[in-house]
């Protein structure tokens, strides 16, 4: 059985290119474009791991992995951004994240990522 990823991502060409990615690979990826979005379908939907970004609209990723941690502790996290600074990590890290990958960044390593979460 093919293994689910929430993929939590607001710029277009990003989304795009690890949908595919993801899908290529085996994946099944619900997509949200925003924090709120990505809330409703944890609600609603059983994932095997959760990628996000940290800006998005309406609710940020930082309070997607704080709301997934609190929810489903078991469920991994992966916020993937371009934010690089060592309080952005450590604060993603200390909501809920079990990995931290910086924008841009090498698919195999993401996929290697992944893998090791599953």
């Amino acid at each position: 059985m093919s293994k689910s990823i929430l993929l939590v991502e607001d710029e277009e060409s990003m989304q795009v290119l690890l949908d595919y990615v993801l899908k290529s690979n085996g994946f099944v990826v619900s997509l949200a474009q925003n924090g709120r979005d990505a809330l409703d379908l944890l609600q609603t939907t059983v994932f095997d791991l959760l990628c996000t970004d940290i800006m998005l609209p309406e609710v940020n990723g930082i309070e997607v992995c704080a709301y997934a941690r609190k929810n489903y502790p078991h469920l991994p996290i992966i916020v993937i951004s371009s934010k690089s600074q060592e309080k952005e990590i450590e604060t993603a890290l200390n909501e809920g994240a079990n990995d931290y990958i910086t924008k841009p960044f090498d698919v195999d390593y993401l996929l290697k990522i992944i893998k090791k979460y599953l």
